[in-house]
């Protein structure tokens, strides 16, 4: 992900034994990766998509991953 030239994200809400999470898709030309996490934070977003990214990511959640 980090060395992609651009990476989709996209995330919907999920559940883990009743409790609220989200699944958070990473997808570049090469490979999608999926997430499922009990919070969504930027810091679990820098985990696959570091601060100093050089390529143009695409998102609809802007307050999450705009840090």
């Amino acid at each position: 992900m980090k060395d992609a030239k651009r990476v989709f994200t996209d995330d919907t809400g999920w559940r883990i034994n009743g409790e609220s999470a989200s699944m958070m898709g990473f997808d570049t030309d090469e490979a999608t990766v999926y997430q499922i996490r009990l919070r969504h934070r930027n810091q679990e977003v820098r985990e696959l998509i570091p601060s100093d990214y050089g390529g143009v990511m695409h998102t609809d959640r802007a307050l999450t991953y705009d840090a």
